[in-house]
């Protein structure tokens, strides 16, 4: 179940024009239960009636943004745009990122994410 959210977010990123996340969810769904960290934070939300909403992997990708943009996590600096590595190189330092910024990450999931609303305050904007 939690591939399949994981595969449909991608989707839903590079459609909406961010290939990177795109990337990071397809690396979460093909990989999700291959590390002890992620495995065990994310099968908490198994059953859980937000998981099928896509609520969870916005979150997870919200709380890693935020990591690499307050710069707690050197690991994930090196490996978020504009930097490009490859896939095994990006998943080790997200597995990483869970390991060491565990309590960061959980307490992430906690809260719904905030997206960016530009293209869907695009039409309002016209309107003013």
């Amino acid at each position: 179940m939690l591939a399949e959210i994981f595969a449909q977010q991608a989707d839903i990123c590079r459609k909406l024009g961010s290939p990177f996340m795109g990337r990071l969810m397809d690396l979460f769904a093909k990989n999700w239960d291959q590390s002890p960290a992620v495995r065990d934070m994310l099968c908490a939300w198994i059953g859980q009636p937000d998981v099928t909403a896509g609520v969870l992997p916005l979150r997870i990708a919200g709380a890693l943004h935020a990591l690499a943009l307050m710069k707690k996590d050197a690991g994930l600096c090196a490996v978020y745009p504009p930097n490009f590595v490859a896939d095994t190189v990006l998943w080790q330092a997200v597995t990483d990122a869970f390991h060491a910024q565990g309590s960061f990450v959980s307490q992430w999931l906690e809260f719904a994410p905030q997206t960016n609303e530009i293209r869907r305050s695009a039409a309002i904007w016209a309107a003013a």
